[in-house]
């Protein structure tokens, strides 16, 4: 856990330091997890956008196909 700022809340709120890859099918309207990581830059050095680009190599290295890649700032 990390507390960190959250604009939802407008407050410092505890958060579960994680960031994942979620595949979103709408012709079949579900989601499917297809990586995480834990997100721990005091330990290991790597950036949320550093997790994000590494998860977005491997949905290329799969062959996963995708319009669109979302992701908070």
């Amino acid at each position: 856990m990390r507390r960190q700022y959250s604009p939802n809340e407008h407050a410092v709120i505890k958060g579960i330091r994680l960031v994942n890859c979620v595949y979103y099918n709408p012709e079949l309207d579900s989601f499917s997890v297809l990586d995480y990581r834990n997100f721990d830059p005091e330990c290991d050095c790597t950036s949320k956008v550093n997790h994000v680009l590494q998860m977005h190599n491997m949905l290329k290295a799969r062959s996963v196909e995708f319009h669109f890649c979302l992701m908070d700032s």
